[in-house]
């Protein structure tokens, strides 16, 4: 996922890329829709853009509730609501570097936790 850092010296590239492992619990059940619950844990990594940045790698989580809709016997239109939780240290300065005596930061955060959020369609084939 691409995203843009708003900081001083104007918006900067980052791109966030998530790894997870887990699976889905299905719930409900209808012959029209299968609700299901899904669960990972992995890691995200953080990629900034320009000279003198550094990856930056933290454990992750993530959780999504969704809706499969049968079409045929092997496939299902699927929507799904995802949220990711990663990591981080409390008053965290990220992709920092010091050029010529003076320092900066692309991101600063307070807190303990990135979050982000995604909403899903797709189809799924089974086999």
């Amino acid at each position: 996922q691409g995203s843009d850092v708003n900081d001083n010296g104007g918006n900067r590239d980052v791109d966030i890329e998530y790894l997870h492992f887990g699976g889905t619990v299905p719930f409900g059940e209808s012959d029209r829709a299968q609700g299901y619950l899904a669960m990972g844990v992995g890691a995200t990594r953080f990629s900034p853009t320009g000279a003198g940045s550094s990856d930056l790698t933290r454990f992750s989580a993530s959780l999504g509730l969704g809706v499969a809709m049968p079409l045929s016997g092997r496939v299902a239109l699927r929507l799904e609501a995802r949220g990711y939780l990663t990591v981080v240290d409390s008053d965290s300065a990220i992709f920092c570097r010091s050029d010529d005596g003076s320092g900066f930061c692309r991101i600063v955060a307070s807190g303990s936790t990135i979050f982000q959020a995604e909403l899903l369609a797709g189809f799924a084939v089974g086999f």
